[in-house]
């Protein structure tokens, strides 16, 4: 039998505690929709926090820890010709055959997520060596949901300005004179 409470209209409930297995992140910083990172270009993603129940938060208040370390991408073992085929027709993805190791030779420490006091944490960051990494991203130790993620940066357009030219050779390097475009002997 349902309880009648006289001018009583409702009760609010909110989302409880942050609970960081749950918490997602969204964006070309992240890999989203396959994002190909320029070295050297400014890249952005949005971590959105959840309570244990699934339950979205909208009230800021939490740290998260970011850093990139650079990975290997090595395949798990050599591809039969019908899974080359597959992979070619669309019909498999390549990446179930990779594994990801961590080699230590590159490091990038985004910025302090900015809270948003809104339940989402944007973080920024500039990676300025192409490789793969891995993105990690945790509250207190632990990953949130889907970390770490695997993003590449790949090259970006070469700038002259930026560009260092060593020789082999000190003598006769070939670098007295030159013209742009065309090849020094």
């Amino acid at each position: 039998m349902p309880i009648s409470i006289p001018s009583y209209e409702y009760t609010q409930v909110g989302a409880g505690e942050v609970y960081t297995p749950l918490c997602t992140a969204e964006g070309n910083g992240v890999g989203s929709g396959g994002a190909q990172l320029p070295a050297g270009i400014e890249t952005a993603f949005l971590i959105r926090s959840f309570d244990r129940w699934g339950n979205r938060r909208t009230k800021g208040g939490v740290v998260f820890d970011t850093i990139l370390r650079s990975v290997t991408k090595r395949l798990t073992r050599a591809l039969t010709d019908l899974e080359l085929l597959q992979i070619s027709a669309g019909i498999l993805d390549a990446e179930q055959f990779y594994t990801y190791q961590q080699d230590g030779r590159y490091f990038v420490r985004p910025s302090i997520a900015q809270d948003k006091n809104d339940g989402t944490y944007e973080v920024i960051y500039t990676p300025m060596v192409a490789a793969f990494y891995f993105v990690e991203i945790n509250r207190g130790g632990t990953l949130i949901k889907d970390a770490p993620f695997v993003v590449e940066v790949k090259p970006d357009v070469t700038n002259a300005t930026a560009s260092l030219v060593f020789c082999k050779s000190v003598n006769n390097c070939g670098l007295e004179s030159a013209q742009a475009g065309i090849r020094s002997v």
